[in-house]
């Protein structure tokens, strides 16, 4: 069978991308081993292909938290690999000494390579958790509310958010996350894997699928976060957006490039639009220093808008010859809602 065809076969037997990481490398095997490929070879390719996969911890989980913050990751290549498999062999002695304060009768993984196991055990050990707390605790937001009132009263910025242990379930795209309480196993895990995770390109899900499977963790190769943002202000809102991309291998190929510079200019509603230029920006702003287009007398507006463009030094670049042109400049601009301000944030339901 020719590359393509015995590729796209094995991934579907798989039940994995045809262009995954994993299919590629069972694929290569395959072809040093046995010299060409076969179509009756195509399911232990996929077995090969499948048990790869198996070996290593989700780097690729998309998550999103209460502050409108979604994160997103690329894929496993070679060199995150090789990275990943470097870190984790010097995180092995601090996982170790993890299991050990959880009382799993020893430094072992107490869920090997079981990654439903581990999620069960974490929803019910919080659960659990909470139960004790609520009986001899006040409830947290009776806390927050005290810590807030003690911040205010020494003149301190605090942001008192609830600590949450981050993990992934097998079949699920998305991080899921479980309160954790003070002086709980699960706190303690909470705490270390976010710590370790601010100074690696590993994510707390899959540090703490480390610690509990001994799963293999991946780093996330390269790390998008989109952020929308609302700013209450005399009068209404301002609304933001912004994307943050974090780069922690060096293999990036230029057409992964090329797509999330497509996903950027999705977010902002750029899409399929070409850029604004300067006199277009400085056309703009002259139609809303004049107070945009009026209900009535419109033609009188535009002319005089023509005639304070055509004074413009920007208006030798984008010539205009009629009040008509000026009005049909101003709504194809207009129109461009990503340069306006952005509607208010859609809230996903849960």
């Amino acid at each position: 069978m020719i590359l393509r065809e015995f590729r796209d076969l094995v991934g579907r037997v798989a039940g994995l991308a045809s262009d995954s990481d994993f299919v590629e490398a069972a694929i290569l095997r395959e072809v040093e081993e046995h010299g060409k490929l076969r179509q009756e070879r195509a399911q232990a390719v996929a077995n090969s292909a499948k048990e790869r996969a198996g070996n290593w911890v989700r780097a690729s989980r998309d998550s999103e938290d209460a502050y409108k913050t979604r994160h997103a990751e690329l894929g496993l290549n070679p060199e995150a690999a090789l990275v990943s498999k470097a870190f984790a062999k010097r995180l092995e002695p601090w996982a170790r000494r993890l299991r050990e304060e959880g009382d799993f009768d020893g430094s072992e993984a107490p869920f090997p390579e079981d990654e439903a196991a581990a999620a069960d055990w974490i929803e019910e050990q919080s659960a659990a958790d909470r139960k004790r707390w609520i009986r001899g605790h006040s409830s947290k937001v009776d806390a927050r509310k005290e810590i807030r009132r003690l911040a205010e009263v020494a003149g301190l910025d605090v942001d008192p958010r609830p600590r949450l242990l981050k993990y992934g379930r097998p079949g699920k795209d998305h991080v899921k996350n479980a309160p954790v309480f003070p002086g709980t196993f699960l706190d303690r895990l909470a705490r270390e894997t976010n710590r370790v995770s601010e100074k690696t390109a590993f994510q707390p899900e899959t540090l703490t699928g480390y610690v509990l499977t001994g799963l293999q963790p991946l780093i996330s190769r390269v790390r998008i976060t989109k952020s929308q943002n609302t700013c209450r202000v005399p009068g209404g809102h301002i609304h933001s957006r912004c994307v943050t991309l974090r780069f922690n291998a060096a293999d990036v190929a230029y057409d992964e490039v090329r797509s999330l510079y497509k996903e950027i200019r999705e977010f902002f509603g750029a899409a399929n639009t070409e850029r604004l230029t300067w006199p277009e920006a400085d056309f703009l702003s002259l139609v809303d220093s004049m107070g945009g287009p009026p209900e009535y007398g419109k033609t009188r507006f535009w002319e005089e808008v023509l005639r304070r463009w055509k004074e413009e030094p920007a208006a030798q670049y984008s010539p205009l010859n009629s009040w008509r042109a000026a009005r049909n400049k101003y709504e194809r601009l207009d129109g461009r809602t990503y340069i306006r301000e952005l509607p208010p944030p859609i809230r996903r339901r849960r």
